[in-house]
């Protein structure tokens, strides 16, 4: 008896090796595609009614570096855009790389608007890439920093504090930046 492959198992293998490729290829493709928009109602009970209908877009995650580039950047700008909201929040994970290298690809966002602001809070990715450096050019494309901080919105008459804090191990990098929720939401 020969200890080849059951006729099943190598018909296995063959197919794995060949819809791998094609695999990837399409899970690269769905990567590239400008991000969907998506609505969520909050429903928060004791909201101000001047606070009812408040937008907020959030964009999470968009590693901007080596294969997220400023064509990319651009659209997920523009989409945001459009939605006309009343404040942005960008959390966390913005880069990958250091600012020498990605101010080009990262310069879109300084185009974002809504009406009370664009929000921003570390995550790990951006300590890996250098936050300091990092959360100054944030500053520079008018995108403001919240690193266990809060900033109060005044809209219709009613107060929002939008709070943001640290990425949890961002001590590691930068001791100052220890992630404390009870201090960013002090005095709000």
């Amino acid at each position: 008896a020969g200890l080849g492959w059951a006729p099943q198992a190598r018909d296995s293998a063959l197919v794995v090796l060949l819809l791998a490729p094609l695999l990837t290829l399409v899970a690269i493709a769905g990567a590239r595609r400008t991000p969907k928009l998506r609505t969520v109602r909050v429903p928060l009970p004791g909201l101000p009614p001047a606070l009812e209908g408040f937008t907020i877009v959030q964009i999470s995650d968009l590693h901007v570096g080596p294969t997220i580039k400023r064509g990319w950047v651009q659209a997920v700008v523009e989409r945001a855009n459009a939605a006309g909201a009343d404040l942005v929040a960008l959390t966390g994970d913005l880069v990958d790389g250091r600012v020498e290298d990605l101010r080009e690809d990262f310069a879109p966002l300084a185009a974002l608007r809504a009406r009370h602001g664009v929000f921003a809070v570390t995550g790990n990715h951006d300590y890996y890439s250098g936050a300091l450096p990092w959360i100054a050019e944030w500053r520079r494309c008018g995108i403001v920093p919240l690193i266990d901080e809060h900033h109060v919105v005044v809209h219709g008459g009613a107060q929002l504090a939008v709070a943001g804090v640290a990425d949890f191990g961002a001590a590691g990098f930068e001791p100052s930046h220890r992630s404390d929720a009870q201090r960013a939401l002090a005095g709000a």
